[in-house]
């Protein structure tokens, strides 16, 4: 597991790199609990860049996805999720990437704290899943719901393994669902047949 933590208001800051670490995870958020203002200071106030967090959010998931696919040469597989934790709306001009949030594979949730979050804009951004915590008694539920669906989520993945009787040329094997439930793509691996022998 790999935890990152990109803190925001007018400006964004990676306020811890990508780590395996809980431990340093664990410091870093006793940290910002206990002085604020040390996040706040380097990124402002003047402002709520939701769109541009969660556009670098995703970007750094994916790119940590494809190192760990680079590094493992496609041999293990990876999920990722984006938690955005905001209690207001975007007030900036960034303009989002509209392609980014659909065609994403990263899982993406989003908690609103506080009075003047704009729910519309969280359910979009929130994708697969949205929580308003309104008052902070709501804040444990939901905070525990993400944390549960984020520990579930590489138990939804499947390996499958396929044992091919082809001995020669190219074929493509293709996996899809069958019954009325509509696949967003379909799994499809060519491979060269040859390397299997006679």
């Amino acid at each position: 597991v790999g935890i990152s933590i990109l803190v925001f208001g007018r400006f964004i800051e990676e306020y811890l790199p990508f780590t395996r670490s809980i431990p340093d995870v664990k410091a870093a958020l006793d940290a910002l609990e206990a002085n604020p203002a040390a996040a706040t200071d380097r990124v402002g106030t003047g402002g709520t860049s939701i769109n541009e967090a969660l556009e670098r959010g995703i970007r750094a998931t994916e790119r940590m996805q494809g190192l760990r696919d680079d590094v493992s040469k496609g041999g293990v597989l990876t999920t990722g999720t984006v938690v955005m934790i905001t209690d207001g709306d975007d007030n900036t001009s960034y303009l989002p990437n509209t392609d980014l949030i659909p065609n994403t594979k990263v899982n993406l949730l989003s908690i609103g704290i506080g009075s003047e979050v704009n729910g519309a804009h969280l359910a979009a951004i929130g994708r697969d899943g949205t929580f308003l915590a309104q008052a902070t008694a709501d804040w444990p539920e939901a905070f525990q719901e993400v944390t549960t669906r984020v520990q579930d989520y590489p138990k939804r993945s499947y390996f499958l393994g396929y044992c091919s009787t082809a001995t020669t040329g190219t074929p493509t094997v293709s996996v899809t669902l069958n019954g009325s439930v509509l696949p967003r793509e379909t799994a499809t691996c060519t491979f060269d047949a040859s390397r299997f022998g006679g």
